[in-house]
């Protein structure tokens, strides 16, 4: 029960389903599922631009809740979508036996396969590597002098692709802040 502002002290109101998350009670009220097609009707929604923007999103778009339209998951909305997929991994020059540390094992190489979902090869694959290395086919092979340049090099290619991609695989990486 609830008192809430504006009623008298006496009243009180019964709180249901208060346990639910908001977004989770959204989804069930818009029979949302995961990965399901959401439409967005023409002339009902509007995108945001320069500073209205909150995110590194590819799009944001302000909509009322009303006007969505959720497409149950079957016929012709059953197929997955595209997602592009960008996975990567990390190798330091590490000591035997210890996890690598930022302060003792330097980033020697960060290997990035690219690939849309449905599609057998990847349309993309770039490797950031410490100092020289033999080039590998197939691979695009980026070399640095140094353990920075090499960090931020990365730092730009992952911040320009981050906006298009919808998943990115991490292996073996604590944390991660994008």
């Amino acid at each position: 029960m609830v008192n809430l502002w504006g009623f008298k002290s006496s009243e009180l109101i019964r709180v249901f389903e208060s346990n639910i998350d908001f977004d989770v009670r959204f989804m069930v009220d818009k029979q949302i599922v995961g990965c399901n097609w959401i439409e967005l009707p023409a002339n009902k929604y509007k995108v945001r631009t320069g500073k209205d923007c909150q995110s590194r999103c590819q799009y944001e778009i302000d909509i009322n809740c009303q006007d969505l339209i959720s497409h149950s998951v079957e016929d012709e909305w059953a197929k997955v979508a595209p997602f592009r997929v960008l996975s990567f991994d990390i190798e330091c020059a590490g000591r035997k036996g210890i996890f690598p540390e930022p302060e003792h094992d330097p980033v020697i190489q960060i290997a990035n396969c690219c690939i849309r979902q449905g599609e057998k090869e990847p349309f993309l694959r770039v490797i950031f590597c410490l100092n020289s290395v033999s080039p590998i086919t197939g691979q695009t092979v980026l070399c640095f002098k140094t353990e920075q340049e090499l960090l931020s090099a990365w730092a730009n290619f992952l911040e320009k692709l981050i906006q298009i991609f919808s998943l990115v695989i991490i292996y073996r990486i604590l944390i991660l802040a994008i």
